[in-house]
């Protein structure tokens, strides 16, 4: 009887042991990428990521914004930060088959309401959750709209950068509010400017209650490139933001909404933080902002993101 072909690895894919001879005949291991017994490296098909050490060899080739994640926000999580790591140190619950990222935009004045008063953020829990790649993440336009422009031209930036490091990499976007409309603004730019590579597809665009509220633009139609949208809505019924009218209602392959019974901020992981709307209770908001995540999270696991 032939012996088995078995290999044993450590947390970051290091061989600690093989069993039998055509163990280590078998190229094919950690992560199913091939491993090169003289460098020990395994190839992810644009760089080379070094088990022993829990590294990649090169840095990310879309660059800065490959590593540019939420946590890099957070002094106490200096791996975030980190152009050469893996999986931010998190290889037992954390996949990264192509090395690349999500882009995750905020909600309006999210460097007030966030990073100076600490509230709760679903795109910023979403991104540092994100385990199919690296996230770059974008803070939102100011109150009156300014910075809309600027962040669509980055964030289509970095992906055509991805892409040109791979032209098949899978984008994907989350957004919240006017974060939301930016999401939407760069697949649309994407659809209209593929880029060199060709490639303007957006598997999963995760929607926490778009909105326009910005003189340029107002779309109503998600740009066919997206081939599904999960976008979580305020229910027209409770009151919350009733001179906010959602963008992105309609287009994508396939687009799916659901309606909740929160405020605005709650949509974005914040109950009570914003408006207070008659129609509803604190509690009541307090409840139900949790379904929002909770919703947007299942659908983008049923689109292949891991570890959301």
């Amino acid at each position: 009887m032939a012996k088995s072909r078995t290999t044993h690895l450590g947390p970051f894919g290091e061989v600690i042991r093989q069993t039998a001879p055509m163990a280590k005949a078998n190229p094919i291991r950690f992560s199913t990428k091939y491993q090169d017994d003289e460098t020990d490296f395994l190839y992810y098909g644009y760089r080379y990521y070094n088990p022993s050490t829990g590294r990649w060899i090169g840095r990310d080739p879309i660059g800065e914004p490959g590593f540019e994640s939420l946590t890099d926000r957070d002094d106490n999580d200096q791996d975030a930060a980190n152009p050469y790591g893996f999986v931010r140190n998190d290889s037992l619950d954390s996949v990264d088959n192509l090395g690349l990222f999500l882009v995750a935009i905020d909600g309006t004045d999210s460097k007030k309401w966030i990073h100076k008063k600490g509230r709760n953020c679903f795109v910023k829990n979403f991104a540092n959750d994100y385990r199919s790649g690296n996230a770059m993440y974008l803070d939102g336009p100011n109150n009156l709209g300014g910075g809309v422009h600027s962040a669509v031209n980055m964030g289509y930036a970095a992906i055509l950068a991805a892409l040109a490091a791979n032209p098949k990499e899978p984008i994907d976007l989350v957004g919240h509010s006017r974060g939301g409309l930016i999401a939407i603004l760069i697949a649309k730019k994407l659809q209209n400017h593929p880029g060199p590579c060709g490639n303007n597809t957006v598997p999963f665009m995760g929607l926490y209650d778009a909105v326009g509220m910005y003189l340029w633009t107002d779309p109503k139609v998600i740009a066919g490139n997206v081939q599904y949208v999960a976008h979580a809505r305020r229910d027209p019924a409770d009151g919350s933001r009733t001179s906010w009218g959602n963008v992105g209602t309609s287009g994508g392959q396939n687009y799916i909404p659901q309606f909740f019974w929160a405020t605005h901020s709650g949509m974005g992981g914040d109950p009570w933080g914003g408006d207070h709307p008659k129609q509803m209770t604190e509690q009541q908001d307090d409840e139900n902002s949790p379904k929002v995540d909770a919703w947007i999270r299942q659908n983008a696991r049923s689109h292949g993101l891991n570890g959301i």
